[in-house]
């Protein structure tokens, strides 16, 4: 009797499988947010990583151009500019053809893409004056900075006189002017949220960091200038 009494106690009843499937989902719904959280960490590195390829491109082609970077216009073609060559006045960027790409000093084109730039753009005509709205494209997800130099298209490593302070690439917004792939201490050019209000952003001595966003996007242009565009 004690025997079948064992034997028929082998399986789980469903009040028990019941249980254990609500620890298991309750488990799961406390480890989904740390998964998605170590996922967007992931992706934040590998931005940082790009922008760091950017950086050292730069850095060796100014190496063997007395220290002048590549042209930063997208839209001229001779030279064309280090995020490729469009046509004005719809400039599109095209990486592929980028002068650090046909140079060799890249090694194809993932470096200018940050992983989670899902490639959506809108044109904010009303948002921006005309001479402005042609909104950078899905192409590549930096920008250079142009008040480092803003009356010289072939900034100077030898003229930044604080390189660890200068910005040389940032991440802008989705929503920001093309500006033919540079950014000026303007209302229109703000820097990207999507890494949790935070923007990469690398600087002429090659090291990258993530600055944050709303406080560079709501501070008026002297302070961006003085802390980060021409220290």
């Amino acid at each position: 009797m004690t025997r079948n009494l064992l034997i028929q106690r082998k399986g789980f009843t469903v009040p028990e499988l019941l249980a254990v499937v609500a620890v298991m989902l309750i488990l799961l719904a406390m480890l989904l947010p740390i998964l998605d959280g170590a996922r967007r960490r992931a992706r934040a590195v590998i931005c940082l990583s790009n922008m760091h390829q950017l950086a050292v491109a730069h850095k060796s082609y100014a190496m063997e151009n007395k220290q002048s970077t590549c042209h930063r216009e997208a839209f001229l073609k001779d030279p064309p500019g280090w995020v490729g060559t469009g046509s004005w006045p719809n400039v599109s960027g095209i990486p592929q053809e980028s002068i650090l790409v046909r140079l060799r000093y890249l090694d194809g084109i993932d470096a200018f893409t940050c992983p989670d730039d899902h490639g959506y753009r809108e044109d904010h005509e009303e948002l921006v004056p005309f001479w402005y709205r042609y909104v950078r494209p899905a192409s590549f997800s930096y920008t250079r900075n142009a008040e480092a130099d803003a009356r010289n298209p072939y900034p100077s490593f030898y003229r930044i006189r604080k390189p660890s302070q200068t910005c040389l690439t940032a991440e802008e917004s989705e929503v920001a002017p093309m500006n033919g792939s540079e950014f000026y201490a303007n209302p229109w050019d703000i820097m990207t949220l999507r890494h949790d209000n935070q923007c990469a952003m690398n600087f002429f001595d090659l090291h990258g960091a993530f600055i944050n966003s709303k406080e560079f996007n709501l501070n008026d242009f002297g302070w961006r200038i003085i802390n980060y565009l021409d220290p």
